[in-house]
C-alpha cells in the first residue's frame, strides 16, 4: 500500500489500552497494511506494552528553555516582556482566579494600552479576538500581550513570539503541562520560552533578601524551641535531656509529614533544639540549596523527555514599583 496512516494522540495507545485493549489491539494490527505510521503526541511516554507489536521510530523536536530565578513574579515577567518589545508575548499563568488580571492592571500601568493585552481564561472565550485565535490560529495585529490560562486546546500560528510559563501558589505548571505550553506554536521551535523558577538559588539571591529570610526563619525557630522547653518545665540554665531531645524529633518528624510547607522550620527546629546562630544559618541554607537543586533537576529530567533543554539561568532579583501592591502572587 501507498498509504500513510496518521494517528493523533499516539499516547492513548497506552494510556486507554486498560479498557480499549480490543479496539487498539485491532487498530494495531493494522498498521502492516499501510506503507508508514506517524504517531503523533505532546504527552511523553516511553514505548509501551502495545507498541512492542511494531517498529516505532521517535522523532522529537528539540524546544530550548531558559530557568528565569525571581524574588518577585510579576516584576520578573514584566522585565522580560519590556526588554523584548520586538516579540508578542504569551504568558501562561495556569490559574483561574484574580490573578490574572491583576497582571494585567501592572501591565496597565507600565504603559500597555487595554486593547495590546489578550486575557485568554474560560471569561473570555466567547470575544472576537479569542474566537480569531481558536479559529484563525492567530492574534489581532495590534496584539502586545497574551495572558492565558489554558495549557492546550488551542494552536498559535505566529512565530514572532516569547513564551512565558509562570507558576503560582497551588497552580503549578507540571512537565507535561510545560510541553503543551511549549507545543502549542506550531510553525517554530525556535522560540524563546522562559520557565520562571519561583525561589531564586541562593547564590543568586541578594545578601539582604537573604538575610531576611535566615533572620525569619531563626525567629519562628527560636520561638518553637522556647514552645518546647516550656513545656518540659525547664529553667533559662536548664538544657535538654537526650530522651527529651528524642521525643522533640519524632514530633517534629511527624509535622513535617503533615505540613510540608513547615518543612525548614522543622528541619532547624528538629536539628539544633536550641537557637545557635551559626548553625541555623547553616541549616537553613543547606535545606534551601538541596530543595531548590532537586526540584530543578528533577524538572530537568522530565522536561528533557519531552524534548526541551534547559538553558543558562537569568536572575531577576528586584522589585518593580508597580508590582509591590501584587506580592502575595510570589
Amino acid at each position: 500500500s501507498d498509504i500513510h496512516l496518521i494517528v493523533d494522540e499516539w499516547h492513548s495507545l497506552l494510556a486507554d489500552y486498560g479498557f480499549k485493549d480490543a479496539v487498539i489491539d485491532k487498530l494495531i494490527q493494522s498498521f502492516s497494511e499501510y506503507k508508514q505510521v506517524i504517531g503523533l503526541t505532546g504527552t511523553y511516554l516511553p514505548v509501551p506494552h502495545p507498541h512492542r507489536r511494531v517498529k516505532v521510530t521517535q522523532h522529537r523536536d528539540e524546544i530550548p528553555v531558559t530557568i528565569v530565578s525571581y524574588n518577585h513574579l510579576w516584576s520578573a515577567i514584566i522585565e522580560q516582556v519590556e526588554a523584548r518589545p520586538e516579540k508578542t508575548h504569551f504568558i501562561s499563568l495556569y490559574d483561574k482566579s484574580k490573578r490574572l488580571d491583576n497582571l494585567q492592571a501592572l501591565l496597565e500601568k507600565r504603559g500597555f494600552e487595554t486593547g495590546e493585552i489578550m486575557p485568554f481564561n474560560s471569561d473570555t472565550t466567547d470575544t472576537e479576538e479569542v474566537q480569531k485565535l481558536m479559529v484563525q490560529n492567530v492574534t489581532k495585529d495590534d496584539t502586545e500581550v497574551v495572558i492565558s490560562t489554558y495549557v492546550q486546546g488551542f494552536s498559535i500560528k505566529d512565530t514572532d513570539y516569547m513564551v512565558h510559563i509562570a507558576p503560582l501558589p497551588g497552580a503549578q505548571h507540571s512537565p507535561t503541562d510545560i510541553a503543551q505550553v511549549a507545543q502549542r506554536f506550531r510553525n517554530t521551535t525556535d522560540l524563546p520560552i522562559n520557565l520562571y523558577w519561583n525561589f531564586p538559588p541562593p547564590e543568586k539571591s541578594p545578601p539582604t533578601d537573604r538575610e531576611k529570610y535566615l533572620s525569619r526563619q531563626k525567629t519562628i525557630a527560636s520561638k518553637q524551641i522556647r514552645q518546647y522547653r516550656k513545656d518540659f518545665n525547664l529553667g533559662p540554665e536548664e538544657t535538654l535531656t537526650s530522651n527529651q531531645k528524642i521525643m522533640i524529633s519524632r514530633h517534629e518528624n511527624t509535622r513535617k509529614n503533615d505540613t510540608e510547607n513547615e518543612s525548614d522550620k522543622v528541619n532547624l527546629v528538629r536539628n539544633d533544639l536550641t537557637p545557635n546562630d551559626y548553625q541555623i544559618n547553616h541549616n537553613v541554607y543547606s535545606v534551601i540549596t538541596e530543595n531548590i537543586y532537586k526540584q530543578r533537576r528533577h524538572m530537568e529530567k522530565w522536561l528533557n523527555r519531552y524534548g526541551l533543554t534547559v538553558e543558562d539561568e537569568v536572575a531577576c532579583p528586584f522589585e518593580l514599583p508597580e508590582a509591590q501592591e501584587s506580592s502575595s502572587a510570589t
